[in-house]
C-alpha cells in the first residue's frame, strides 16, 4: 500500500467473515419466506387491479433512457427478475443491516448509514417496489439476524 498502513478493518478475515454470515443468513430467510409466502409487490397488484393504480418507476426511467432490453428486466413475466420476492424487502435489509454492522465504527459513520437505509426504503415504497411492511420486514430480518449471530 505504498508505505500506508491499511485501516484496521481491511485485513479484519473474522470480521468480514461475520458479514458474510449475516448477509447470508439474512438472505436466505428472505428467499425461503419468498417460496412460502410469495407476496406481490405494489407495482403487480396495481396491474392485477388489486389496487389503485401505480407506475413502476424503474421501469419507466430505463424506457425513458431507450434501454428496453434492461426495462424488461423490471416488468411482469421477466424471465431474469423474481416478480413476488417483495416480502420481506432484502433491499431494505442490506442497509439496515450494514447500519447495525458498522453503528460502532463512530457518529461520522451513524448518520450516513442511517440517511442510506431510510432514503432507500423512501425510494423502494415511492417507485412502487415495496409496500411499507415489506420494509418493516426486511428491517427484522437483519435486526434478527443480527441479534442471532453478534
Amino acid at each position: 500500500m505504498g508505505g500506508q498502513e491499511a485501516p484496521d478493518w481491511f485485513g479484519d478475515l473474522e470480521r468480514f467473515r461475520r458479514w458474510r454470515r449475516l448477509v447470508l443468513v439474512t438472505t436466505f430467510a428472505g428467499f425461503a419466506t419468498y417460496l412460502a409466502y410469495p407476496a406481490v409487490p405494489p407495482w403487480l397488484a396495481s396491474l392485477r387491479g388489486d389496487m389503485p393504480r401505480t407506475d413502476r418507476l424503474v421501469k419507466a426511467m430505463w424506457d425513458h433512457l431507450g434501454a428496453p432490453r434492461i426495462a424488461a428486466i423490471f416488468g411482469q413475466n421477466s424471465t431474469v427478475a423474481f416478480e413476488v420476492g417483495a416480502l420481506p424487502s432484502l433491499h431494505a435489509a442490506a442497509p439496515f443491516l450494514a447500519t447495525l454492522f458498522f453503528w460502532n465504527r463512530g457518529t461520522a459513520w451513524r448518520a450516513g448509514l442511517v440517511a442510506y437505509t431510510v432514503a432507500m426504503a423512501v425510494t423502494l415504497v415511492y417507485t412502487a417496489d415495496h409496500f411499507v411492511l415489506d420494509i418493516l420486514l426486511g428491517w427484522a430480518y437483519a435486526a434478527a439476524a443480527y441479534a442471532l449471530l453478534t
